[in-house]
């Protein structure tokens, strides 16, 4: 009975006790364990932000400023490891750089391509180096028919060269003064073969009465760039750069022109509010020179004896374009505006100087960890068309082209979007202003009556833009970037604008051993002729077709010094029209190599 009672009384207890811990039903039993303690970090995922660069109309990097805590937490432990020696580390061995490389290739229509270029290799104050390019071909376009003994496809020679030459130094003086030159001499070669058979016998002309000497048009260019930039960035510090330009053309029918330019900038940075940045900035810009003509019997397009201009004079013009830009862009954590004025003055265009004052506004806003950035603005700008820039857009000029400045206002909004680290979108929608703006017409027939020789002319448009491209990168094996915009112009009898474009490239890198390029073009129909009635009244008479291109480029690199490439361009066989009356090759395929001169 004494040992019943005892157990009874027990039982009770440790119920009244568990009664007691688990009220309004919690549990409060604590448990202690005894043990070894081995503090351990779980691993955390990264967060991975995109780089950015701030897209601005004038092209000015925008930097951004992080603010960032730390909070140290100190983690106890009361285990001491051993000390152990200090480790010798042998410094990895330096990355062997090559100075030189070889490329040739020869392609269908009797076309080769040259490329050599050598340079210094690592040093920190100072660079050089040297270049030589070539590219050419000297075939025909079309064919001749005995079924048609006046084709209208068969335009005959259409030779053309390109050859570049130069060299550039850079010297970095006690850290803080950059000194670089540059010198270039460029040879670019054509013909104006816009003329087939059916034209020439409907002319009374045969293809075997032209002299290609007659009827080539070439340019050549001396070109020279050197300043100075100081390298001081910090803020509270003045930074500065200045550099020259002098570019001298000479060309066929007695046409010259020389050109110089002064650029320069200078800017301060200051802090702002103590946590942001603020950065002033001054950009002066001076382009003149003169421009001339001998006048002479023999017209470019038609030297079987048309129209003369009947003179031997020489006519100069002298030229002036000054712009100065002055700004300040105030960069707070996720958030810039850029605010400046742009005063420009003309006295390109005739002999009397016109001034003109631009807004310079914009105002970007990062959202999103900056995945998101959304940007608008307003700005303007004054654009000498000088020979050497109008010849590259289309060298099928008339001698003593006439040369105006191109000047507008642009108002845009851009998006950039980061899905993730691999895929980006950027989108954009923009409304100009545009006064002068630059444009080709076939010029008169009763001087040129064959049709194959082009004058500038100079519109007044107003011109919306709404584009956007997406961009996919896998690292370095694969790119992909397709892109879409559509044009909307005030005037209807605009020529040469494509109503809209669109694109795609593929980059691929197969273990560094195989490279491939793929593009994808799709231009839409232009207008390229305007007729006028018996009334006057004028409409469109021709337009060039949408267009469509595809471009392949495949090379194989055998090792680090040699390797292996083939190029084929338009390879849908088109024959196109780059202007009118001048329709491009058919498809063209290129095989080369490129070999590298191994070096100490």
């Amino acid at each position: 009975m004494k040992k019943i009672s005892i157990l009874m009384t027990a039982m009770l207890f440790g119920g009244a006790v568990l009664a007691q811990d688990t009220v309004n039903g919690v549990y409060n039993e604590r448990v202690v364990v005894v043990g070894s303690y081995k503090p351990t970090l779980e691993e955390t995922q990264k967060v991975n932000v995109a780089p950015e660069i701030s897209d601005t109309i004038s092209a000015q990097q925008l930097q951004h400023k992080f603010n960032y805590q730390i909070n140290p937490k100190r983690i106890t432990s009361i285990f001491s490891p051993s000390r152990i020696k200090a480790a010798r580390v042998i410094g990895e061995p330096t990355t062997k750089l090559y100075n030189n490389y070889l490329k040739m290739g020869l392609g269908n229509y009797w076309s080769p391509m040259l490329e050599a270029y050598y340079s210094s290799t690592r040093n920190k104050t100072m660079s050089y180096g040297a270049y030589l390019t070539h590219r050419s071909s000297w075939g025909k376009i079309g064919r001749m028919v005995d079924s048609i003994p006046y084709s209208p496809d068969y335009y005959g020679a259409n030779h053309w060269s390109m050859t570049d030459l130069g060299g550039f130094a850079k010297v970095i003086v006690k850290d803080k003064l950059q000194v670089s030159a540059d010198l270039r001499y460029n040879n670019d070669y054509n013909l104006y073969y816009g003329v087939s058979d059916s034209t020439l016998h409907a002319h009374g002309l045969s293809r075997d009465s032209l002299s290609l000497k007659d009827n080539k048009i070439a340019y050549n260019l001396i070109a020279f760039k050197g300043g100075v930039k100081n390298l001081q960035t910090d803020v509270n510090k003045l930074g500065y750069s200045a550099y020259l330009n002098v570019d001298e053309l000479a060309a066929t029918y007695g046409q010259n022109e020389f050109m110089m330019g002064l650029t320069g900038d200078v800017h301060y940075g200051f802090p702002l509010l103590s946590k942001y940045k603020g950065i002033a900035f001054l950009e002066a810009e001076w382009q003149g020179g003169k421009s001339s003509m001998k006048e002479t019997s023999l017209v470019a397009g038609a030297p079987w004896g048309y129209a003369a201009m009947g003179s031997t004079d020489t006519v100069r013009h002298s030229r002036n374009v000054v712009k100065m830009n002055p700004y300040v862009d105030f960069l707070f954590k996720d958030f810039n505006v850029h605010a400046g004025l742009k005063l420009g003055f003309d006295g390109y265009s005739d002999t009397a100087v016109h001034t003109y004052l631009f807004p310079d506004i914009m105002v970007s806003k990062s959202l999103m960890r900056e995945a998101l950035n959304l940007s608008v603005g307003v700005t303007g700008d004054l654009d000498a068309n000088t020979l050497n820039k109008v010849r590259l857009i289309n060298p099928y000029l008339m001698p003593g082209a006439d040369l105006k400045a191109t000047h507008g206002m642009d108002f845009y909004a851009k998006m950039r979007m980061n899905f993730n680290k691999k895929l980006q979108l950027r989108a954009h929608a923009d409304y100009a202003l545009l006064k002068d703006d630059l444009n080709f017409h076939l010029a008169c027939f009763a001087d040129y009556p064959l049709e194959n020789v082009y004058m500038p002319c100079y519109e007044d448009i107003r011109k919306a833009t709404v584009g956007a491209d997406f961009s996919f990168i896998n690292d370095e094996m694969l790119a992909v970037e397709l892109g879409a915009n559509y044009y909307h112009y005030s005037d209807s009898l605009t020529l040469y604008r494509p109503s809209f474009d669109a694109h795609l490239n593929v980059n691929v890198n197969y273990n560094d051993k195989i490279t491939g390029r793929l593009q994808a073009l799709l231009l839409g129909a232009m207008n390229s002729t305007i007729l006028t009635d018996n009334l006057g009244n004028q409409m469109i008479g021709e337009k060039l077709p949408m267009r469509t291109g595809l471009n392949l480029e495949v090379e194989y690199r055998h090792n680090k010094a040699l390797s292996f490439f083939a190029k084929m361009d338009n390879i849908l066989c088109q024959r196109y029209f780059y202007w009118t009356n001048y329709p491009s090759q058919r498809i063209m395929v290129m095989l080369g190599l490129t070999y590298t001169i191994p070096t100490k």
